[in-house]
């Protein structure tokens, strides 16, 4: 009767810790982590569904007994062993390690890990038990995050290096400028060399500007191209006589050359092209000295693509140097020593390289290091018409020296015209009206918004004007709204914006304020005229129609 009692009781124990079991493997089954027993040789045991998945295995069977060190990377079968091996001595054990599953696809793995005691007394564990979870996005947040952060390092030492050489490549000009102000008020200074050094610095200083209005506008991707049927070899020619004043000056001569028969005319946006091309004609003659420079334009027929090659014998760049610059973006530079020997703010070869991209182009540099530095512009030769006269291997011939003179370009171009200029600042007022006068037209100028309405809508004028040059910000009524009082008025005659203004979106809204051309401060005496001229003889053209 006891034995059984016992054996019912002994049944009842076995009963309650079968029904453990079958729980215990039940939730290790279902739990969303890996659970897996190792051996002391590192072989797989047991695992559970979720660890089946994990490294794409479809039941145990298939990878009982595997050694999981091949599941890692090479770089944590270290770590791990010594994991496995403290956790048979009775630690409990945390790892981190990436695997690589079944299927090739890899994972970020967080692992705690114990032994698991022997049934007999005294002996030690021969198994891990490990729970092992799937860390990958964590894992990817980090690395991104970290990643974020070394990039935004990186951006702002370059910002910063940027700003200080911007303050540099300003301060420098400037203080030519004022210093030769001064040396003229006190007449210790030749005029025309001071003339010259004020207008090359005041030159250098608008390229500047220029530089960081079109940066941003190629970042709010506001540029557009205007193509127009454009010759290769006469753009080649022109830039020669562009670009002569510089390379005198660092005793650099100038080679031109075509290199095969190349069309009469591209389909290109002509003004981008020269942007590009003289940009970096100044940066082969910047970074070359006594040496030379040359620029040579060749076509593939094979390929239907123009190619401009832009060399220099100047110091060339270092492998390392020519990797710096490769990925083209904005406030970078060869290195420290090269900013500052030579200046500049890193913008260039960004800039380039944005205007090459939208024309559907190509840039490419290569350098040797002490000899000098090839740049290649490649373009499609959309819409090539004809055949250029220039043939292979032939100079393309150019006129020596500056061919034109500023003292008289542009006298009489406005005889018999008359400008009405809208500007309040003096000075400004003293420059244009000297222009306009000297190109042969006779000026009315009134000082705010307020004045030209008076003039123009309540016919304050004596006679009417061929054109109205219109400062966009001015006191009282400010350009826009004057420019739209007086189309309401039924003016129809030209009006152009002059403006300091020159960020994305300006010149669109002068003309949606109803002016019909926009000229950004400052300007040369040319350009102002050019746009005078040109649109005072659309207007006669409409006026006789």
């Amino acid at each position: 009767m006891e034995d059984s009692v016992r054996l019912d009781q002994i049944e009842r124990e076995n009963a309650k810790l079968r029904y453990q079991v079958e729980r215990l493997e039940t939730m290790l089954s279902t739990v969303n982590e890996c659970f897996k027993i190792v051996d002391s040789e590192y072989r797989l045991v047991d695992m559970n569904q979720t660890g089946l998945a994990l490294i794409g295995a479809s039941s145990i069977d298939d990878v009982s007994g595997l050694d999981v060190r091949e599941l890692l990377l090479p770089q944590y079968r270290a770590a791990f062993e010594e994991g496995i091996q403290k956790a048979l001595s009775g630690s409990a054990v945390s790892l981190e390690f990436e695997i690589e599953g079944l299927s090739g696809v890899r994972r970020w793995m967080h692992q705690e890990a114990i032994g698991i005691p022997s049934a007999e007394a005294g002996v030690p564990p021969t198994q891990v038990a490990a729970f092992t979870r799937d860390i990958t996005n964590r894992k990817t947040m980090i690395l991104d995050l970290e990643s974020a952060k070394l990039e935004l390092e990186r951006a702002v030492k370059m910002k910063t290096a940027f700003f200080a050489n911007m303050s540099h490549e300003v301060r420098t000009p400037l203080t030519a400028m004022l210093g030769n102000i001064e040396l003229l008020l006190a007449g210790d200074v030749d005029t025309t060399s001071a003339y010259e050094t004020m207008w090359r610095c005041g030159s250098h200083l608008l390229n500047l500007v220029d530089d960081v209005l079109l940066m941003t506008k190629i970042d709010a991707e506001a540029v557009s191209l205007h193509p127009t049927e454009t010759d290769p070899v006469a753009i080649m020619n022109s830039l020669a006589l562009m670009i002569e004043p510089a390379l005198c000056g660092q005793q650099n001569s100038l080679r031109l050359e075509v290199m095969n028969t190349v069309p009469a005319t591209i389909e290109v946006d002509e003004f981008r092209l020269r942007q590009v091309l003289l940009n970096l004609l100044s940066n082969a003659n910047k970074f070359c000295e006594k040496g030379h420079v040359s620029i040579s334009v060749s076509y593939s027929s094979a390929h239907d693509r123009v190619e401009y090659q832009i060399s220099d014998t100047g110091i060339g760049m270092t492998e390392e140097q020519l990797l710096n610059i490769s990925n083209y973006k904005p406030f970078v530079q060869a290195n420290e020593g090269t900013t500052r020997r030579y200046g500049g703010t890193g913008l260039g070869l960004s800039i380039t390289n944005q205007l090459v991209k939208l024309m559907g182009g190509v840039l490419s540099v290569k350098s040797t290091d002490g000899e000098g530095t090839t740049v290649a512009v490649t373009l499609p030769a959309v819409g090539p018409v004809g055949i250029n006269s220039c043939r292979p291997g032939q100079d393309s011939r150019r006129p020596t020296g500056m061919s034109s003179d500023i003292a008289t370009s542009g006298a009489g171009l406005l005889a018999g015209k008359r400008v009405l200029v809208a500007e309040d600042g003096v000075d400004n007022q003293v420059l244009i009206r000297a222009h306009l006068v000297h190109a042969g037209a006779e000026v009315v100028v009134v000082h705010d918004g307020h004045e030209v309405v008076n003039a123009i809508v309540n016919s304050n004028l004596d006679a009417p004007v061929d054109l109205v040059l219109m400062d966009m910000q001015m006191p009282n009524i400010d350009g826009y709204r004057a420019t739209s009082m007086i189309r309401e008025s039924g003016f129809s005659r030209p009006i152009i914006a002059l403006t300091a203004y020159a960020m994305v979106g300006d010149r669109e809204r002068c003309i949606s304020s109803g002016c019909n051309d926009y000229l950004t401060k400052p300007f040369t005496r040319m350009a102002l005229l050019d746009k005078c001229t040109s649109w005072i003889a659309v207007d006669d053209v409409r006026e006789a129609g």
